[in-house]
């Protein structure tokens, strides 16, 4: 990357010529190649919520259409909604005011003993941020289950129908296949016997059990003759119609009040309802995550993996090239002239924190992505300690004279090497170069040999030039 907000000024190469930030690829130390999202398998391990952190299985996700059911988010700020209790008594009945008379047979010392009533607990969800409840939408407080069940889509019986629907119309036409096929095959068998052929048992088997298939296909079929698809869609179909609903006449002319409007993003984050008033919108069921695995298409190996738990950030493996790769980045404080020689230093850190990397780098200024010549010290072989936080405010670190000239700073796991940029006069829009970074890797391969120089493309955009 060449800062840390904008990573996209320093470009490495992939495998398949594609160009991205070192922070989005990753490094397969099999094939030793570098790897981007088009390069590999993406595998979901597990789906869950990042409120409850509870984990759901992929048939089950996509039963509740990828959302969680427990968890709402505020439709109005986006922030989770807290349940919160309400204790209220059951309402009493309305007492008469007629006085019962009173009979010596009726004892008027002792009375019946009424039992007390039993509080009963109400929920309604918050909002913590915006103090938007569940109320302001017109829901009251309910019982837990019945709260939860409010909250869900009218429409989803609608889509239970239309999928029963469309699975008896996918069953009728695997049955008009089935029972095709079993008439071909005894009509087959016919024309065999009429010619006299006969056919081995093996063969007489297997067409009979096809035959048998058939038979209980086509009963199945003859069991839904009675449904039919168009009368299966009726009842859910959308019907167009032009008979819309005039405005009221007042509507250009009211004032318009803009805290009861809803913004755009509340909107689409309700893309089915798309509340025009504050006072529409409900609460939205909260998205799932999942955890993601990737794969090498070329070798099959795991790049990323991450740990199974729900509650545990950590990874089983982790083959980012951030993590693999000497890092080149852009030193500040440099200007870029048309017509002129500049010059510009490169920053590179070892991201290993136990061993030593060693590099060259290499101008490529036939590169196509280029349009300014960049020289650097190709000849010079540089090495890099183990990244350790306290080398860069060590200053007594020690450079061998011929290479002291070639760098600006030297902090050990980070040095700054001096290159120079010739800017063409009549360049128009950012200067680009491109180096080569040769790398020896301190690793072995799968045949025990160990891993020769390699070779990785860097485009660089340094930026804007300046005339005269």
């Amino acid at each position: 990357m060449a800062f840390l907000l904008n990573v996209d000024r320093v470009l490495y190469e992939c495998s398949c010529s594609s160009t991205y930030p070192l922070c989005r690829l990753y490094y397969c130390r099999y094939c030793l190649a570098l790897r981007c999202a088009d390069c590999t398998q993406h595998e979901a391990d597990v789906y869950f919520c990042s409120q409850c952190l509870q984990s759901h299985m992929a048939p089950e996700a996509k039963l509740h259409y990828m959302k969680c059911k427990k968890c709402f988010e505020c439709p109005s700020c986006q922030s989770v909604l807290a349940l919160r209790a309400v204790t209220t008594l059951p309402e009493e009945s309305p007492k008469s005011t007629e006085k019962e008379p009173v009979t010596p047979t009726t004892p008027t010392a002792s009375a019946t003993p009424t039992t007390p009533a039993t509080p009963a607990k109400k929920y309604f969800l918050s909002c913590g941020n915006c103090y938007w409840t569940t109320k302001d939408a017109g829901y009251e407080e309910q019982e837990l289950a019945v709260l939860y069940d409010s909250f869900f889509d009218t429409e989803q019986a609608v889509i239970k129908q239309l999928k029963e629907a469309y699975q008896v119309i996918a069953l009728r036409d695997a049955t008009e296949k089935t029972a095709k096929k079993s008439a071909s095959q005894t009509n087959k068998r016919k024309t065999m016997a009429a010619l006299g052929i006969r056919e081995d048992s093996s063969s007489f088997l297997s067409s009979l059990s096809i035959g048998t298939r058939g038979m209980s296909a086509l009963n199945r079929s003859k069991q839904l003759a009675n449904i039919s698809a168009v009368d299966a869609l009726q009842s859910v179909m959308s019907v167009a119609t032009s008979d819309v609903e005039a405005l009221p006449d007042d509507y250009f002319t009211r004032p318009l009040d803009l805290s009861n409007v809803t913004t755009l993003d509340q909107r689409l984050r309700d893309v089915k309802n798309q509340p025009a008033a504050t006072v529409q919108l409900k609460p939205l069921r909260k998205q799932l995550l999942i955890k993601k695995s990737v794969r090498c298409k070329k070798c099959d190996h795991s790049l990323c993996k991450p740990e199974f738990s729900t509650s545990n950030i950590k990874f089983k493996i982790q083959l980012l090239a951030q993590l693999q790769l000497p890092e080149v980045r852009i030193h500040p404080g440099y200007s870029l002239v048309a017509g002129k020689e500049c010059e510009v230093v490169l920053s590179v850190s070892n991201p290993d924190q136990l061993s030593q990397c060693t590099f060259k780098l290499v101008a490529d200024n036939d590169n196509q992505r280029s349009n300014c010549e960049i020289t650097t010290p190709s000849d010079v072989e540089f090495s890099l300690e183990p990244k350790n936080d306290a080398f860069s405010l060590d200053d007594s670190i020690e450079t061998d004279p011929e290479k002291e000239r070639l760098l600006e700073y030297n902090h050990g796991s980070k040095i700054g090497i001096k290159c120079s940029v010739n800017v063409p006069g009549d360049l128009a829009g950012n200067a680009k170069v491109c180096v080569k970074l040769h790398h020896t890797p301190l690793l072995t391969s799968t045949d025990g040999s160990t891993v020769s120089e390699q070779q990785f493309p860097i485009c660089i955009d340094l930026g804007s030039v300046q005339g005269f």
